[in-house]
């Protein structure tokens, strides 16, 4: 007899409410909008790393968020490269997302922790910065 086997791992193995905040991670490597940062994450941090995804964030709850952005210890004077709907870029430019904890106009989207501001989303061009990595997929 055959063992069972196990369907395709496609995407988290946990809701983003179950994510530890151990499962994040920022790069120490500091990369240039173009490179690949996968391959960052996954030198870094394993084979089954990934870029975060903005949307695993956002719907973190405000006490998992806190926790995370707390262990991350974001520099207000860094950007942070994230993927938004699974996309490196906005559109078809060459508008790369990263994150930021720095409170500005131009925020494509935002989180807040309650009440006060946490994370801000953006997209620029030729910017260099580091990976949010999610450490385990």
């Amino acid at each position: 007899p055959n063992p069972p086997t196990r369907p395709p791992t496609y995407g988290p193995t946990l809701s983003p409410q179950d994510v530890n905040v151990s499962d994040y991670a920022v790069a120490g490597t500091s990369a240039f909008y173009e490179e690949d940062m996968d391959e960052i994450c996954k030198f870094e941090y394993g084979s089954r790393a990934t870029v975060a995804e903005w949307n695993d964030l956002d719907d973190m709850s405000g006490n998992r968020l806190a926790k995370t952005l707390d262990a991350l210890e974001l520099n207000p004077d860094r950007k942070y490269f994230v993927t938004f709907d699974n996309n490196k870029y906005e559109g078809r430019s060459l508008n790369a997302f990263y994150a930021s904890n720095v409170n500005e106009s131009g925020n494509i989207d935002y989180l807040r922790i309650s009440g006060s501001f946490a994370l801000a989303l953006r997209a620029e061009p030729n910017i260099a910065g580091h990976p949010i990595c999610k450490t385990v997929a």
